[in-house]
């Protein structure tokens, strides 16, 4: 066997069918079936059965991504650990966050390139971030209140949400305003709780992903939102109708442990911690 054997496997099983795993390694279907059976004749015993139209791992197919999650982590920390011994301030830094983060840390992003010119900055944002684990990223800026354990990182901030509504919206009561809710991870829910609690009879007219998306619509004049203070503040045009924080949230820097000392990865801590 080899590590593409290995890949072979694990897609067959998350696919469930021949068709969807072919079309994750970008090959024919007939060449995952031809490879799959050649596996099982080597082993001399099935690795997957179907069961309902699904391609199921067997007990030795289990044993075999087992091994082959085993052996993904090894090579994944041998890369790391000799990317982690790389002391030159050059190179390629990918980093995952939310638009949000993004646009408030701009500026220190912005030093950071002028101080090093030799790092070749990535600033991928998405309502999804990339796995560090997975190493899809070298470094994440994060809204969350519980950072992954097995992470090095700094707590480099923290937004406190209050909620706002555009200038001369703010009419009435504040339960008979239109109010507008998170669907994303980090703020949906806490948003969600303080709306229920605060308001328990108001129906959101929309809701939106991120903090910046929520700006927008504010502004815009859609509705009532919780923004971050330290955001919506510097904004202009907003009103903050309630002076008690209604949730936050901490903003934390983060990398692999392997990769801590990092001359680059250090150098992004600098800047933006």
């Amino acid at each position: 066997m080899n590590t593409s054997d290995f890949v072979l496997v694990k897609a067959v099983a998350a696919g469930g069918s021949f068709s969807a795993a072919a079309r994750m390694l970008g090959m024919a279907h007939t060449t995952v079936a031809r490879r799959l059976r050649q596996l099982e004749a080597y082993y001399q015993t099935r690795l997957f059965d179907t069961r309902a139209g699904q391609m199921v791992p067997t007990a030795a197919g289990e044993r075999v991504l087992e091994s082959a999650g085993r052996i993904a982590v090894e090579m994944a920390e041998l890369e790391s650990g000799i990317k982690g011994e790389d002391q030159r301030l050059t190179g390629a830094v990918r980093l995952t966050t939310v638009d949000i983060l993004a646009w408030h840390y701009m500026d220190r992003i912005a030093a950071f390139r002028a101080a090093y010119p030799g790092i070749e900055l990535t600033i991928e944002t998405g309502t999804e971030l990339r796995s560090l684990s997975r190493r899809e990223a070298e470094m994440a800026l994060r809204l969350t209140n519980r950072p992954d354990e097995f992470l090095f990182g700094r707590k480099v901030g923290r937004f406190d949400f209050y909620p706002y509504c555009r200038n001369g919206a703010a009419q009435g009561e504040v339960g008979t305003m239109a109010w507008i809710d998170y669907s994303g991870r980090e703020c949906g829910g806490p948003a969600g709780r303080w709306l229920k609690q605060t308001l328990p009879d108001v129906q959101p007219v929309m809701s939106v992903s991120t903090p910046l998306i929520m700006l927008r619509a504010v502004a815009a004049g859609m509705g009532t939102g919780l923004l971050p203070s330290t955001v919506a503040d510097g904004y202009g045009g907003l009103t903050r109708i309630v002076d008690e924080i209604a949730f936050s949230v901490d903003i934390w820097l983060l990398a692999p442990e392997a990769l801590r000392h990092t001359a680059r990865i250090r150098a992004v801590f600098g800047a933006l911690g």
